[in-house]
């Protein structure tokens, strides 16, 4: 099983630091653009300027910011999957399921009012007959 790497080099450490300080100073400045001085800026801010302590550091305290940003990182990327997965299953079955319904594919339709008459629930049962029987053998 391929995991994520937490273990690249010191210089590789710094740069991701880098361009992750740059990543959330820009996000910091959009939301301050669009939605004013609010917790959302001022903490990606704060983060940002963790990273890029953590990069200027190096050294222990370098490694320990990377840690924690890649830890959050692998945490916060479970949940997101997980997520995604199940919003794209529901959308998938919810659009299978419309879809046959438009074409009147309703396999599930029962009649329970009749259905103590009858060996079966199901309005279109396929007729006994000996052709029939010769077919599934």
């Amino acid at each position: 099983m391929s995991g994520p790497r937490v273990n690249p080099g010191a210089q590789a450490e710094r740069q991701q630091l880098r361009w992750l300080a740059a990543g959330l100073t820009l996000m910091a400045v959009v939301a301050l653009a669009t939605r004013g001085l609010r917790p959302l800026p001022i903490a990606l801010i704060a983060l940002a300027t963790l990273a890029l302590l953590g990069s200027a550091a190096g050294g222990s305290l370098g490694r320990s910011a990377f840690l924690l940003f890649t830890l959050a990182a692998l945490a916060l990327g479970r949940l997101v999957s997980w997520a995604v997965l199940i919003v794209l299953y529901a959308l998938a079955i919810a659009a299978l399921g419309s879809l046959f319904r438009v074409f009147g594919m309703n396999r599930l339709e029962r009649d329970f009012a009749a259905c103590r008459d009858k060996t079966t629930m199901f309005v279109d049962v396929p007729p006994l007959d000996p052709a029939g029987f010769r077919r599934q053998s």
